[in-house]
């Protein structure tokens, strides 16, 4: 019954389309590598290499998947296997290959051959070829020169007559294979999702504690290299897409998918979280440090996700939506659809990626050549209708999705030199499906300024609002009546002016600012006005650019 269902199972992912040392130099800005014919199953990068295997079909009696490597930038990938096990290759639990400071190793499941098939080793830059172990192999991993893998498993991760065991060898010096773990054979566990760093291994234990009929139960596990005990992690739910080779481990840090389907990443030496985020409904989590890429069923397919700003952006909208896309020093890796049958191989440098990074001009969007982004949609017309540059200046973002701050909700915003732009699909068709962000005060937050503590003005002093205590200073009421959104009121209303800048929350004080100057300054709660007496009238009254000096702490490089 365990079989039948993996084969089940593993028939419909397939329907679905599912499936450390550093780089010897930097990837190309830009690099496409066409893919040969077959359907796209997996795809690993170190930075530098991009190895990935596609399904064979000749006919309907006979199916296998070819494995490919290519240098980053390449036009012509060479074949580096047939492999004769399609199901084997596709992975229940992950692909049966891996890659690593330009070293690829893979479960040599030729043509000829029946298991156990050896594990091969191949140095992508000189050719030299190494057979790690003919002994019965099963989701290697490699890291710098150690490769590890599980010994003695059946078939999709399955349990065989003897103990399981997880290996390792120094493939630099040849030595002779280790053992780090053992687990008696029996049938209530399965094995997958082995990863590999410099202080941990990490590996998914399934069982079917519910019954073989129904999906395996996953958890996940690590072992010091150091040595020791495999220590149990986590629960990651009773459901096979959860064995796909999802996370990434780097150091002490292991990136996975919980049960709950949330984005966890968990120092492993600790054993505290760092980040939890979701749930997320995508598949194939990658990790290269605080980025994460993902594939999704809808359109754009491959996404983006920083968890230090809580951030996701589109990466592609001709990606493949079931293989996970691969991260690795500095560069992520995805199959794209090239149009009749057709894939390609697309390699970025993740700074490429990210929502700062210059945009080419795109029809029908405004373009900015002095910041190199675009802008269109609802924000273009707000942008245009409310001020435009003196107020809100260039854009320095595209379009991308955050979490709003002290909320729960993600919204798709984009940021200018002045101002983050929020669009609030709960208020279509108002005027406020575009809101601003609270920028000055998120800003003071950012600072350690309780505003709400600071010195109140009096009630008796002109342009007092009372909600916050404090009153415009005459330097600066000037500016703040004569600009606002428009509303259709006549002139500019007030009501128009607090919709654009939000009440004061500071009084005027005198403020040493970034640039080094000290002026004086007072804080509104979607902007900063400072008074400049040396400058010519209409420049008198600038403001800060708050909404840069975000951009520029979000460290996206």
């Amino acid at each position: 019954m365990k079989r039948l269902y993996l084969l089940l199972t593993i028939a419909l992912l397939s329907a679905l389309g599912l499936g450390a040392a550093p780089p010897a130099q930097a990837a190309p800005a830009r690099a496409d590598i066409p893919a040969k014919a077959g359907r796209p199953l997996a795809i690993q990068t170190d930075g530098v290499f991009v190895a990935w295997s596609q399904e064979v079909q000749p006919n309907r009696f006979s199916r296998y998947a070819n494995l490919y490597a290519a240098a980053i930038g390449d036009a012509q990938p060479t074949l580096i296997a047939t492999l004769l096990n399609y199901y084997e290759y596709i992975g229940g639990q992950q692909p049966s290959f891996a890659l690593d400071g330009g070293t690829l190793v893979w479960l040599d499941a030729a043509l000829a051959g029946a298991r156990p098939y050896p594990l091969r080793a191949r140095n992508l830059r000189t050719g030299e070829n190494k057979t790690v172990t003919e002994a019965q192999a099963s989701f290697p991993a490699i890291r710098g020169s150690t490769v590890v893998w599980w010994e003695n498993l059946g078939q999709s991760g399955e349990p065989g007559s003897q103990p399981a065991l997880l290996r390792a060898r120094d493939i630099g010096a040849m030595s002779e294979p280790v053992t780090l773990a053992q687990i008696a054979p029996t049938r209530d566990y399965l094995m997958g999702g082995v990863q590999i760093s410099e202080s941990w291994v990490t590996w998914r234990q399934g069982s079917f504690a519910n019954g073989e009929s129904n999906a395996p139960c996953w958890e996940q596990y690590a072992l010091p290299r150091s040595g020791g005990a495999p220590q149990r992690i986590d629960s990651l739910g009773c459901d096979l897409v959860f064995a796909l080779n999802d996370g990434e481990l780097s150091g002490d840090t292991l990136t996975y998918t919980n049960s709950y389907r949330s984005l966890v990443m968990r120092n492993l030496a600790s054993g505290q979280i760092i980040h939890m985020s979701g749930p997320h409904v995508n598949r194939g989590n990658v990790a290269d440090g605080r980025y994460v890429f993902w594939g999704k069923l809808d359109s754009p397919t491959v996404w983006g996700y920083d968890t230090a700003t809580d951030s996701a952006f589109p990466i592609d909208q001709q990606g493949f939506s079931g293989p996970a896309p691969a991260a690795r020093n500095g560069v992520a890796a995805w199959f794209a659809d090239a149009g009749a049958g057709q894939s390609i191989v697309r390699a970025r440098p993740i700074a490429n990626l990210l929502p700062s990074a210059a945009a080419p001009a795109v029809a029908g969007r405004d373009y900015f050549p002095e910041t190199g982004h675009t802008l269109g949609g609802a924000f273009r017309d707000y942008w245009r209708g409310n001020g435009g540059l003196p107020v809100f200046g260039y854009a320095l973002t595209e379009e991308f999705t955050q979490r709003a701050p002290e909320s729960a909700d993600a919204y798709t915003v984009q940021y200018f030199e002045r101002q983050r732009f929020e669009y609030h699909p709960e208020n279509a068709g108002t005027p406020y499906a575009v809101l601003l962000g609270r920028l000055g005060a998120e800003a003071l937050a950012a600072q350690g300024r309780d505003w709400q503590a600071l010195p109140k003005a009096s009630p008796s002093a002109p342009h007092y609002y009372p909600i916050t205590g404090q009153a415009i200073a005459p330097e600066f009421w000037g500016y703040w009546r004569g600009h606002g959104l428009e509303f259709g009121d006549r002139s500019v209303s007030e009501r128009e002016a607090l919709a654009l800048w939000g009440y004061p929350i500071t009084p005027p004080a005198l403020e040493q600012l970034p640039t080094g100057e000290t002026l004086l300054v007072q804080w509104f709660e979607r902007a900063r006005f400072e008074y400049h007496p040396a400058n010519a009238d209409p420049y008198k009254v600038l403001l800060g650019r708050l909404a840069a000096d975000r951009v520029d702490a979000f460290d996206w490089r």
